[in-house]
């Protein structure tokens, strides 16, 4: 209880150090999200309303990295990013910049799954009806997003979601 207290006590003193971290935590859950929804977005749609070879094998993988634990994601992220790990001579070890690259790991194969699964739904209905209008691929793919919106943004707060619950990784 006297955590608690403490806790809502430098929340209404509105201490410096505190407010710095939250401040972090929430540049680091907004970009890893934008990050992971401009890849994951555009990779879902493509899973879901396409029919290719390997498509079935990607969705195994991205539903099993779903799955990944965090620290796992820390873990690898450390070995890149440490001084003799191969991009350690970027010298960005512990910065926000890396703990946007461990957010994405777990957030994009969220994002590609739960795309995949509204886009799916309607993609055939839709994509013959861009057809039948004589729409592109890149047109009929906009129509499946506009469409969707109200889905897609679902996924997004959920992304956002699991960003902001998973500092375990950073």
């Amino acid at each position: 209880m006297a955590n608690i207290t403490e806790a809502l006590s430098l929340l209404a003193e509105m201490d410096t150090e505190l407010l710095q971290i939250i401040g972090v935590t929430l540049r680091m859950s907004f970009f890893s999200t934008l990050i992971s929804c401009l890849a994951g977005i555009p990779a879902g749609v493509l899973l879901g309303k396409s029919s290719f070879k390997g498509k079935r094998t990607i969705k195994k993988l991205t539903g099993t990295l779903m799955g990944l634990p965090p620290v796992v994601a820390g873990l690898i992220v450390y070995m890149l990013f440490t001084k003799h790990g191969p991009l350690g001579s970027l010298g960005m070890l512990f910065t926000v910049e890396v703990m946007v690259v461990a957010q994405c790991m777990l957030i994009i194969p969220v994002v590609i799954n739960l795309t995949e699964s509204v886009v799916r739904i309607n993609a055939s209905r839709l994509s013959e009806t861009a057809k039948g209008l004589g729409m592109g691929k890149a047109k009929t793919a906009l129509l499946i997003l506009s469409e969707n919106k109200q889905s897609l943004l679902s996924v997004v707060l959920t992304a956002f979601g699991r960003s902001v619950a998973e500092v375990g990784a950073v």
